[in-house]
């Protein structure tokens, strides 16, 4: 689930609006499902053995490779297309073959010709299958196929070695032959257990279990003087949890008569009801159920008809008088039909009337700072920056600044007010840092250097001044870096490197490069050795060493088209120098990864071909086992600094967003080893919490 910030609370009024103090709360709120597909009415979702998807609806069967969506549809007069375009089943066998069950027969599909071959109810032959109503399919290890139907009960199809198709039906009526029908034999929902038991669900008829090898039937049906029986004969959906517990979900809807949610203890014979109280919002959601899943981390999901889906994990259920169930209010008032979890532990749901929707549980591992739509208190100065000071607070801006405290949960707004001379200068800034004073020094795009005193909120300005030797030369700002003896470094677009000595209040100029009339910084990085990397939009980068404000060294980094052992760009995104694993190089953003090592002063490159999602690298980052992260415009991506392997994730992998956005990207490592990307928004993840999505 991902992590959304915004506030709750109190705001506290300082220097006329100017600061503004809130809460952070709320966290683990709603989920982001994605909408997968454009269909109305999905009946059933499957995920065969080769990763595909298959979604089951009323205008066909759809099939989804992670990207696009195909369909198979009934074509009048073509025997070799879908029987029904009407959906209900989707199964495969243990040679890969799909079977679907329609409302006009069953289908077998051949993947290699795309041909299907039906199977349908002919009255002049008794040998052929009972019903072409076909509402679920259940297939075996040996290949034969349970199938449950909307009038002729369960069937059992086995084929033999030539391909001869047999079927034997199964009345489930309690009385042989009834006067009226009964709903029996209407199935909802077919499963089978861990001991190879058939359970059933009716529309009417309650529960039902069959042993394959006796044929015996039980029924267990709703007996209002029993309290210990199943709560309603609507069973629609039937699971079994990892201890053997049974859980069977009541209703169904043409006939919203459903009683809530039963858990069967086989052993004692005894049903436990749990049921829908509007007065308590952690109850569950709705005592009319169409779908339950039971997924790996053994959380159950239940799809509703009146309401909408929740979740509980089965551990509170089995120990808790009173279960907590999640509600996921995105889908209020809309049908869940179907609730399914893939291999990749991606839970579908398919709402009536909203499509086909994917949630991937991997959100949890991220956390998306950014602004709420409509929420004042939210995050809204942007991710241009992002910084941890001394105390642990985290910093965001961009248009203002963002304090957000993790410990308290406290969030301060810094705005631009161009009626109070004691805010910024600008509403854009683009860099911050902290002096050991406490005192947060701020680059703006275009006004110059700013000061701020958080304690007051207090802003004061330090502005262009080419007139004096010992003046700010351009007051377009990229960043601002403290050194070790608190001096400030500063990166423009136009005027180069500067110094500025705080104690002295004086500004030191460097010509990193005699023959550029403008020498356009994009960055900076200050490395442990004392040495100072300043990196170009264009021409490479600089590494100096200055001793009392004098030059000691000067080394020039660029592309050369004659050295294949040079960088790969002069367009510089970023430089780090590791300080856990590979010490004695330093990484560059230049058209790929660029590695230096400081001994052979020689460059290899990690590009596309080496696995990178893209050559476009933004921002990169050292976690604490010494790997390296970098962003990119949609992904971000891990170089193992041991094997040299590469993993990329994105948003199928549970990324909050799909790209960083074409404004100016940073990116900082917290002191608890949180790793967090900037740019239109920012991104934070525990290194060790994320996986890959192996999905499609």
């Amino acid at each position: 689930m991902k992590t959304d910030f915004f506030f709750s609370g109190k705001i506290k009024f300082i220097l006329l609006c100017f600061l503004l103090s809130t809460h952070l709360s709320a966290q683990f709120v709603e989920p982001q499902f994605d909408q997968i597909s454009p269909l109305t009415i999905a009946k059933c979702i499957f995920q065969d053995s080769y990763g595909f998807i298959w979604i089951g609806d009323e205008t066909g069967l759809v099939k989804y490779d992670g990207y696009n969506l195909k369909r198979y549809s009934c074509i009048p007069f073509d025997s070799t297309s879908i029987s029904s375009s009407y959906v209900m089943a989707i199964d495969e066998d243990n040679k890969g073959n799909l079977w679907i069950g329609t409302h006009e027969g069953l289908n077998y599909f051949d993947r290699k010709t795309e041909i299907f071959k039906h199977f349908k109810n002919d009255k002049n032959d008794p040998n052929t299958i009972a019903s072409n109503d076909i509402s679920n399919i259940l297939v075996n290890d040996d290949g034969s196929l349970w199938l449950g139907t909307r009038n002729k009960g369960v069937i059992l199809m086995t084929i033999n070695s030539t391909g001869e198709a047999k079927f034997k039906s199964y009345d489930l009526n309690i009385v042989p032959d009834p006067p009226v029908p009964t709903g029996d034999n209407f199935i909802l929902d077919l499963y089978k257990d861990k001991n190879g038991i058939l359970w059933i669900g009716t529309i009417e008829g309650g529960l039902k279990s069959l042993d394959p090898l006796t044929g015996k039937i039980k029924h267990y049906r709703h007996a209002p003087v029993d309290t210990n029986s199943i709560s309603s004969n609507i069973v629609s959906s039937i699971c079994e949890d990892d201890s053997g517990n049974l859980w069977i979900g009541t209703g169904t809807l043409a006939l919203t008569k459903g009683n809530g949610l039963n858990k069967l203890d086989r052993s004692r014979k005894q049903f436990t009801h749990y049921y829908h109280n509007p007065d308590d919002p952690t109850s569950l959601c709705s005592n009319d159920i169409m779908s339950l899943a039971i997924d790996q981390e053994g959380i159950l999901w239940l799809g509703t008809v009146t309401n909408k889906l929740c979740s509980v994990p089965v551990s509170e259920m089995l120990t808790s008088s009173k279960p907590h169930f999640t509600h996921y209010r995105n889908f209020d008032r809309y049908c869940v039909l179907s609730v399914y979890e893939d291999r990749s532990a991606n839970i579908w749901a398919a709402f009536i009337g909203r499509s086909v929707y994917r949630y991937n549980k991997r959100q949890n591992s991220f956390i998306w700072y950014h602004k709420t739509e409509n929420n004042p208190n939210s995050i809204t100065s942007g991710s241009i920056i992002v910084y941890e000071d001394r105390s642990g607070n985290i910093w965001f801006g961009g248009y203002g600044l963002d304090r957000y405290n993790p410990v308290s949960g406290e969030v301060t707004h810094f705005r631009y007010d161009p009626g109070n001379p004691n805010s910024f200068s600008s509403p854009y800034l683009l860099s911050i840092c902290e002096d050991k004073f406490g005192y947060f020094w701020i680059g703006t795009d275009d006004r110059g250097l700013n000061r701020l005193n958080p304690k007051t909120g207090v802003v004061t300005h330090i502005f262009e001044n080419l007139t004096d030797t010992f003046g700010l030369r351009s007051n377009e700002i990229r960043q601002v870096l403290l050194d070790n003896s608190d001096n400030l470094w500063i990166a423009s677009d136009k005027s180069g490197l500067q110094l500025y000595s705080i104690k002295e209040n004086r500004f030191y100029y460097y010509d990193l490069n005699p023959d550029v009339e403008w020498e356009t910084l994009k960055g900076m990085h200050l490395d442990q050795s004392g040495t100072l990397w300043a990196y170009t939009f264009d021409q490479g980068c600089y590494a100096l060493r200055v001793k009392n404000y004098r030059v000691e060294s000067l080394k020039h980094y660029f592309y050369d088209p004659r050295n294949p052992n040079s960088l790969r760009s002069n367009l510089i995104g970023d430089v780090i120098r590791p300080r856990i694993v590979d010490t004695n190089a330093v990484w560059f953003a230049a058209d790929g990864l660029n590695r230096l090592d400081l001994t052979t002063e020689t460059f290899t490159h990690i590009t596309m071909d080496e696995g990178l999602p893209s050559n476009y690298v933004l921002k990169i980052l050292e976690d604490n086992d010494g790997n390296i992260w970098c962003s990119f415009d949609n992904d971000i991506a891990m170089y193992d600094i041991r094997t040299g392997k590469i993993k990329s994730y994105s948003d199928g992998d549970g990324m909050p967003f799909t790209g960083f956005g074409s404004r100016p990207q940073n990116a900082c490592k917290l002191s608890d080893g949180q790793l967090i990307f900037g740019g239109s928004s920012s991104m934070g993840f525990y290194p060790e919490q994320i996986k890959q999505n192996m999905i499609v």
